[in-house]
């Protein structure tokens, strides 16, 4: 679980950081539709990851709670 959990936790601050730089490039694409459209698709697929990556989190968390008596 600790290496799984250190993964984990490096993908979703990654996934962290590409919604800041996601929404900076939102921010500053006035005129840009098209940079505005990408922002978006990348603030969702972060989003996504983040969750993902909570989700992936919890299940190693119970998976390694279990105690299975030998």
């Amino acid at each position: 679980p600790g290496i799984a959990s250190t993964i984990i936790a490096i993908s979703g601050g990654l996934s962290l950081v590409f919604v800041i730089i996601a929404g900076i490039f939102l921010l500053t694409s006035f005129g840009q539709p098209e940079q505005a459209e990408a922002a978006k698709k990348t603030i969702t697929y972060a989003i996504a990851g983040i969750v993902i990556s909570g989700l992936s989190y919890a299940i190693v968390a119970l998976i390694a709670s279990i105690n299975i008596p030998k």
